[in-house]
């Protein structure tokens, strides 16, 4: 008899040792501490590009049915570094990805690191 379990096991370590992560899991804050949401001049640096052809990306994708690149929001945008990563690809190859791709790890190095909890400090008596 075949368990289940243990087979489950087997694949999914077959798949880590291949290098396949699972799909993360969380919010648009989750996100962001893994380095999967880039701001604007993170996006900049991380493409090469300015504002406005990462925008004209992000236009272009929506006009050809694919998913948005980013969101504007009231404090600027915030591009998702896989989608992007993806457009670059798509757009000019393999190598362009790459490279961008390594620009984009120290984003998700820095984000990654423990939060540092600010606090003022009261007044005495308030």
């Amino acid at each position: 008899m075949i368990d289940r379990e243990r087979l489950i096991a087997q694949l999914l370590q077959m798949l880590a040792d291949l290098g396949w992560t699972p799909p993360a899991t969380g919010d648009a804050l989750d996100q962001l501490l893994r380095g999967g949401l880039l701001t604007g001049a993170q996006a900049e640096d991380v493409t090469g590009r300015d504002r406005d052809t990462i925008v004209r990306w992000h236009e272009a994708a929506i006009a050809e049915g694919r998913p948005l690149l980013g969101v504007l929001t009231p404090a600027g945008w915030l591009w998702d570094k896989v989608r992007l990563l993806d457009h670059i690809e798509l757009k000019s190859g393999r190598y362009a990805r790459n490279v961008s791709q390594t620009r984009a790890e120290k984003y998700a190095e820095m984000w990654s690191q423990p939060p540092q909890l600010v606090l003022k400090k009261r007044k005495s008596g308030a």
